[in-house]
């Protein structure tokens, strides 16, 4: 299975970024090659960030507007024209500020038949989607014109 997402290590003393993909998550005292220094402690302490290998892509057409997760922008583009409209006019990627924001609505109905809300940022949809490129929201163009024009009005 291929993730989404990679696993980076960093070093307690020289803060360098170590690959720690072939070593086993339970292994111990793992010293810098640089530094000597801890990658992973003796007491299983490490520094890792979770860097995303994939991003959210807003691809606009003729007469839709879709949200694509996909590994490149060339990838997001291609799933366009091939699921949403052959005509494709702008794509952007979304920042990291962006991809941070809860945007996504999960609305799943337990047994009681009460809806719950689950709200994810556009990284937690990245981050468990198991399979790339995906459409998570196709939108007309018309009908994100009127939402623009209506927020304006509201908020004048």
């Amino acid at each position: 299975m291929r993730y989404n997402y990679k696993i980076t290590h960093y070093c307690h003393r020289c803060n360098r970024a170590h690959n720690q993909r072939d070593v086993s998550m339970f292994k111990t005292s793992i010293r810098c090659d640089h530094c000597k220094g801890f990658i992973v402690s003796p007491s299983g302490m490490a520094n890792i960030e979770i860097v995303l290998t994939a991003g959210l892509f807003v691809v606009y057409g003729e007469k839709n507007t879709a949200w694509i997760g996909a590994r490149n922008e060339d990838q997001a583009f291609q799933h366009f024209m091939k699921k949403v409209e052959p005509d494709c006019q702008a794509i952007t990627k979304m920042n990291g500020q962006e991809m941070d924001e809860a945007i996504f609505c999960i609305d799943p109905t337990n047994e009681g038949n009460e809806e719950e809300y689950i709200w994810l940022s556009g990284r937690e949809i990245i981050t468990l989607s198991p399979k790339l490129p995906a459409i998570y929201i196709v939108l007309e163009n018309d009908m994100i014109l009127k939402a623009k024009e209506k927020k304006d009005n509201d908020y004048s």
